[in-house]
């Protein structure tokens, strides 16, 4: 027969164990920063920022990108298209399967006119960390990425602001 204090010391144990594992789970442990309501006037949050540039085979392509006064970011898969009606009516339609899925959402902060923001990569299995110069509330300029994988690469785009409604939801239950 089982010492019945033997029981209690394993229940006790146990306890101790799942309570300091419960302490270590990180919210966003991919993410080195932290998420920050934005509360500032830098860049406009009323619609969506567009890169519009060539990819490497030829064809046309519209990068989007949605900023949420929650701190997050949505970057969706860009589109072969520069025709910005066509690209609203992408997004739409993709709406859903974007509130899926933790691939292209991130967290973005501004400080002075200095744009940072980490998103998954497209497999979702790394982070990627970007930084970009603010012109004024309607541009901003993508200069560098960081990859765990390549480092440090230059980026040369500049998004524009266009209004836009509906935006997408941004509650992530995987971004705390």
């Amino acid at each position: 027969m089982i010492n019945p204090q033997y029981k209690l010391i394993k229940k006790i144990i146990c306890l101790i164990v799942f309570s300091i594992l419960s302490g270590c789970y990180d919210d966003n442990p991919d993410f080195v920063m932290k998420r920050v309501d934005y509360e500032g006037h830098e860049l406009r949050i009323g619609g969506y920022y567009y890169c519009q540039d060539k990819h490497v085979s030829g064809s046309n392509q519209t990068h989007v990108i949605f900023l949420f006064r929650n701190g997050l970011i949505l970057n969706p898969y860009p589109d072969s298209t520069h025709d910005l009606i066509e690209v609203e009516q992408i997004l739409v339609r993709q709406y859903e399967h974007l509130k899926k899925y933790n691939n292209r959402w991130g967290l973005f902060v501004i400080n002075g006119n200095r744009l940072e923001y980490e998103k998954y990569d497209a497999e979702g299995g790394t982070v990627i960390r970007y930084v970009g110069s603010i012109e004024n509330d309607t541009t901003f300029y993508l200069l560098q990425s960081v990859h765990h994988h390549f480092g440090v690469l230059s980026e040369e785009k500049i998004f524009h602001f266009k209004k836009f409604s509906p935006k997408p939801d941004s509650i992530k239950s995987f971004i705390k």
